[in-house]
C-alpha cells in the first residue's frame, strides 16, 4: 500500500489566501490526482486558469478601494468546501491509511510560488497597461 500525501480543506483553504485562486487550482488538482482522477486534474487545470485570468484582468476595473478580501474570500470559502465535499474532509484523511497530510512545508511553499507567480502576472499586467495607456 502506497500512502498519498493530499492537502485537507484547511490546508488549502489557508494556502489560498496567500496564493489565490492559483494556489486553489494546485491543490484540487494534486488530490484529484491523488485519487487517480486524471481526467477531473485536467478539468481543474482549465477551470482554475480561466478564473485566474478573469481575476487578473478584472483587476484594473475595480476600484481603488475595493477590499481585496472580497476577491479572496470566495476563493477560500470554495477551496474549502470544494475538497472536503468533493474530495476528502479532515476526518477521512485521519482515519485513513493510505492518506497522509501534506507536509506545513509544502503547503507554506506552494502557496509562496503562487503567491510570487500570482505578483508577476500582476506586474507583467501593470506594465502592458502603462504601455498602452
Amino acid at each position: 500500500m502506497q500512502v498519498k500525501n493530499v492537502y485537507s480543506p484547511g490546508q488549502a483553504a489557508l494556502a489560498s489566501i496567500l496564493g489565490g485562486p492559483l494556489a486553489a487550482t494546485w491543490f484540487i488538482r494534486h488530490n484529484y490526482q491523488m485519487q487517480g482522477n486524471e481526467q477531473a486534474a485536467s478539468k481543474t487545470v482549465n477551470i482554475g486558469a480561466f478564473v485566474v485570468i478573469a481575476v487578473l484582468f478584472s483587476l484594473p476595473l475595480l476600484p481603488s478601494g475595493f477590499p481585496s478580501i472580497l476577491i479572496s474570500l470566495p476563493v477560500i470559502i470554495f477551496t474549502r468546501y470544494f475538497i472536503e465535499q468533493k474530495q476528502f474532509n479532515r476526518q477521512h484523511i485521519d482515519d485513513s491509511e493510505e492518506l497522509k497530510f501534506q507536509p506545513v512545508t509544502n503547503v507554506v511553499a506552494v502557496s509562496l510560488a503562487c503567491f510570487c507567480i500570482n505578483l508577476a502576472m500582476v506586474f507583467a499586467l501593470a506594465m502592458f497597461l502603462v504601455k498602452q495607456g
